[in-house]
């Protein structure tokens, strides 16, 4: 029946990937990757793989956005002007 159910939504133009994969991921970020595999049907091996990329670490991407930000700040300062 999934699949059937994929077949009609792309005759419409509807794609249900992102939205199924966005509920793995939610599920991944709260769930034991055994308890995942279970209730997706997914094997062990990739519900782990899918705990790993929900938990990953961001502190190197917030700190590039924060990087970023001031670099956005500094060149929107106007340029000191000497008398």
């Amino acid at each position: 029946m999934d699949i059937l159910l994929g077949v009609r939504l792309h005759r419409y133009g509807i794609d249900a990937h992102a939205g199924r994969n966005t509920a793995r991921l939610v599920l991944a970020a709260e769930l034991p990757a055994s308890v995942l595999a279970d209730l997706t049907g997914i094997s062990i091996s990739t519900a782990e793989r899918w705990s790993q990329w929900a938990k990953r670490d961001w502190v190197a991407y917030v700190g590039q956005r924060a990087a970023d930000d001031r670099e956005d700040i500094d060149s929107r300062k106007p340029a000191k002007q000497t008398l």
